[in-house]
């Protein structure tokens, strides 16, 4: 079982014109994504989770018992606002209420927003005094979905180690599965 599905092989009885190099490709991406699903995966649960299960705790489920980030104790980086900003994973399960202001945008970026048809004036949000609420109809629904559960950076090392360990077993085997192939249709039309 030396062979890879790397190597160029020649079989006697089946034909690949570049399918080696088609599948090749095929595999890497499907191994690239599998594992760039379970770091974001990873990502979404653990640190975007985190903003969702301190509001949860703290019980903030309307704008009455709405809380800043200061306030729910997260620590706010350039991910976490991106995903608090309309259209960000977070925005379908956390509402903003306050700290919004207008701010004047530049004329180039007017220019290209308005060319995609886009608003001109943005609302920006003010990260220090907005303060978020998860509303009391989705809350079991945010509960499940940023659930810690058993995640450890550990766990997610040994589902690495385990998808590598499956891509190099079945860049060994098919080639040996094809050479089997081949030899096969050889004795049957012997």
């Amino acid at each position: 079982m030396g062979r890879s599905i790397l190597a160029a092989t020649e079989y006697v009885n089946l034909e690949f014109h570049n399918t080696f190099i088609t599948l090749k490709l095929v595999l890497i991406g499907l191994y690239a994504g599998l594992l760039i699903a379970l770091i974001m995966s990873y990502y979404r649960k653990i640190y975007l989770g985190a903003l969702v299960r301190k509001l949860l705790k703290k019980e903030a489920l309307s704008e009455e018992t709405a809380l800043t980030l200061k306030e729910a104790e997260v620590n706010a980086g350039y991910f976490m606002k991106k995903a608090l900003k309309e259209g960000g994973t977070l925005r379908r399960y956390i509402n903003i209420c306050g700290g919004t202001s207008p701010k004047e945008i530049s004329k180039v970026k007017q220019k290209i927003r308005s060319f995609f048809g886009l608003e001109t004036k943005p609302q920006n949000y003010d990260f220090d005094t907005m303060k978020l609420y998860i509303p009391e109809e989705i809350k079991y629904k945010a509960d499940i979905a940023f659930e810690r559960g058993n995640l450890s950076p550990m766990l997610l090392i040994i589902f690495a180690a385990i998808l590598t360990a499956i891509f190099v077993g079945i860049n060994l085997v098919i080639p040996e599965l094809l050479t089997m192939l081949d030899n096969f249709i050889t004795i049957i039309k012997k």
